[in-house]
């Protein structure tokens, strides 16, 4: 088991390492093909058919990786709960696809990219990746998402040449979602087998996965929404690109951050069930100086290095992106503590309705600031609107995991942290303003920058650094 556990994990990581980096080798090209106009309706046209996809999966996804897991030691009972969630969403994305022809009949602007976008919603149907995942066979996800994500990029570079080929850009990007759910259906009936019609009961499942619905509508109010009032509001697509651009670059740098939760919460779990409340409460309190440990230096460092990395990244049509991204950093530091609790302390404790309920909280903090802030300032005030939001979830959470938490020692290590970014930033403005920027000059102030943070640690002797440094001279020992 604990092979296996492995295995899944090392297939996950190199999926995981995989989305990080492709964004990062399209950005630059396609923001200079597409521009920011391009890019712009690009994002603003995937938010609205995300709509229809949230309602087309209906919380399938989550509920049926549960529920065949719970099925996978009896094929025939296993098989019949497949077919009766698939069978549930077809039931769904026919209604969702019925909706949305109705909303491309009296869609004028941009109804040749709304036709393509739908095969999103079709991609969504045919999607079964909650079998595999619950059956743990994460190696025919993991590889599948891999070739295709890679075969997708590797279109993108031949095709789109220019700003007229957006359609064909979307359109890879559809087929790619298509022939990736296409994939795992050549593999079904090794896993499962055919059940009659007549044995099936379809809307069994239905008050199920609406549980599982509501938290998602949440989440996509307040990561979706934004995207989509930028562009009712503003009618300016540039400004959709410039946010697209300057999300994107967030959403890596916050992979890193929360990447950690994940492992943490079967763990959590186990000692929440065994009653070992002190251990939850010290692994809890550790993982938030981590998160302080390598969160801090990214805000500052992505701050200060935003004003020179932008101009050679993105080029000279996302200038705008520059202070989008100064803004938008502290939400690395917000989220991974939001994350952090919920993973590790709400989740495994059993309050994920409450923890959901949180999430329509924070998603309407963002409808009213996006409503009051986008018609006045445009990206910028859905980027506030986005940080302020996040900070009244993470403030919330924190109130509902106080039991679970010591400020007191949450809080005793930060100033080493302040310290090190003081001088960190110091550093990096410095290059800033003596220096050329390139991509040569953005690698140098990353290596200067750590170099600085982690030395000015290592004179504080802190906990986590020193720990750190133990585990690697014991790798080098053994090796």
């Amino acid at each position: 088991m604990a092979k296996s556990v492995r295995k899944n994990y090392f297939y996950n990581l190199l999926y995981e390492i995989v989305v990080l980096v492709v964004p990062l080798i399209t950005a630059p090209y396609l923001s200079r093909v597409l521009g920011a106009d391009g890019i712009g309706v690009s994002s603003y046209t995937l938010s609205i058919v995300s709509y229809f996809i949230i309602v087309a999966n209906l919380g399938t996804s989550s509920y049926g990786s549960r529920e065949i897991a719970m099925a996978r030691d009896n094929k025939k009972e296993m098989s019949k709960v497949f077919w009766e969630l698939f069978g549930l969403k077809i039931f769904t994305g026919l209604i969702s696809l019925a909706g949305y022809m109705f909303f491309l009949s009296a869609q004028v602007k941009y109804n040749i990219i709304f036709q393509i976008q739908a095969l999103n919603i079709l991609a969504n149907i045919l999607n079964i990746t909650f079998l595999y995942q619950g059956i743990e066979h994460y190696k025919m996800i993991s590889i599948r998402n891999i070739i295709v994500k890679i075969s997708c990029t590797i279109a993108v570079f031949i095709f789109v040449k220019e700003k007229s080929d957006l359609d064909l850009y979307i359109l890879i990007h559809s087929i790619s979602l298509v022939l990736s759910s296409i994939i795992l259906w050549s593999h079904l009936f090794k896993i499962v087998e055919r059940v009659p019609l007549k044995r099936l009961k379809v809307l069994h499942h239905f008050k199920s996965t609406i549980i599982y619905f509501l938290p998602q509508i949440a989440t996509q109010i307040y990561t979706v929404l934004d995207k989509t009032m930028i562009g009712l509001i503003t009618q300016q697509e540039t400004e959709n690109g410039y946010y697209e651009q300057a999300h994107k670059l967030i959403h890596v740098c916050q992979t890193v951050l929360t990447s950690l939760n994940a492992v943490m919460y079967p763990r959590m779990s186990y000692l929440f069930k065994n009653k070992q409340f002190d251990e939850m409460k010290l692994r809890v309190n550790k993982s938030l100086n981590f998160e302080q440990l390598l969160g801090i230096p990214m805000v500052i460092g992505l701050a200060c290095i935003s004003y020179g990395f932008v101009g050679w990244y993105f080029g000279p049509d996302f200038e705008k992106v520059k202070l989008l991204l100064v803004v938008f950093a502290p939400i690395l530091l917000i989220i991974a503590f939001s994350n952090c609790i919920s993973a590790q302390i709400l989740n495994p404790i059993g309050k994920r309705l409450q923890s959901a309920k949180v999430l329509f909280v924070g998603a309407g903090v963002n409808l009213v600031a996006n409503a009051l802030l986008i018609p006045r300032i445009a990206s910028m005030g859905a980027t506030i609107a986005s940080v302020l939001a996040e900070f009244v979830i993470m403030v919330i959470y924190f109130i509902m995991a106080k039991d679970y938490i010591s400020f007191k020692e949450m809080t005793k290590r930060t100033y080493q942290y302040l310290i090190a970014g003081i001088f960190m930033a110091g550093v990096l403005l410095f290059m800033l303003f003596n220096m050329k920027m390139s991509a040569l000059t953005t690698f140098m102030e990353i290596l200067l920058g750590s170099i600085v943070y982690f030395g000015i640690l290592l004179i504080f002797k802190n906990e986590l650094v020193m720990e750190g440094i133990k585990i690697i001279k014991k790798k080098f020992k053994k090796a």
